[in-house]
């Protein structure tokens, strides 16, 4: 099993705290993305759908507690959860989330995804806001998303931990791009580092469709 951070482990890189999210996140973690979602696409999505990912933001936050609440149970258990979710914070702000996933997503199947053989995780969601991007935090959740799973293409940095908490692998200030594992030559772009209409494809599949014509992930 791959070596994840404990649940209840705290890192800090730089200026920022990165944590999992926990069920009393599920109200600010559902706003964060709605925000952070609605604002990464004013070029690819229409006004209404960033209108629509903050309108039901709100909503959407008992379904939220109750995956937190069931996934850190299953992790606790010594189990696999079916998602993982790590917030990052300057402050107070929640200025990135991002979430990895050990099992396929519902669009896979609607748009013929064809998983690679052997690969557990993908990653399912990045966001930064504005201000954390370029500053390689994108890199230090990756790192905890998906321990071991990427090569870099630049130097790197290593992301502290807190309180005597683990942290696997490093950060890159500099790498706007990576090679997914999994997928040989093939480089994975982030909203949270460069600007693409495809800003996170899930790592460890490979599709034939058009990825520019893929919806943008509404969440974990």
């Amino acid at each position: 099993m791959t070596a994840f951070d404990a649940p209840d482990a705290v890192h800090r890189f730089g200026r920022y705290v990165v944590r999992r999210a926990r069920t009393s996140d599920a109200l600010a973690f559902c706003r964060a993305d709605a925000e952070m979602v609605a604002g990464s696409y004013p070029g690819v999505m229409p006004p209404i759908w960033s209108e629509e990912r903050l309108a039901e933001a709100d909503g959407l936050a008992p379904g939220r507690e109750r995956s937190f609440a069931l996934n850190l149970a299953a992790e606790a258990r010594g189990d696999e959860p079916q998602d993982r979710t790590w917030m990052a914070f300057a402050g107070d702000e929640i200025v990135g989330i991002c979430v990895s996933r050990s099992t396929p997503q519902d669009w896979e199947s609607i748009n013929e995804v064809v998983p690679i053989p052997g690969v557990t995780q993908q990653l399912n969601h990045l966001y930064l806001r504005p201000s954390a991007r370029g500053t390689g935090l994108a890199d230090a959740l990756m790192d905890l998303a998906l321990p071991g799973g990427c090569r870099r293409t630049s130097g790197s940095s290593a992301a502290t931990p807190v309180a005597g908490a683990s942290t696997s692998g490093t950060a890159s200030p500099e790498t706007a791009s990576r090679t997914v594992a999994g997928r040989s030559g093939t480089t994975l772009h982030c909203s949270a580092c460069t600007e693409t209409p495809d800003p996170h494809p899930p790592r460890g599949i490979t599709t034939n469709r058009d990825p520019a014509r893929r919806t943008p992930s509404r969440g974990g």
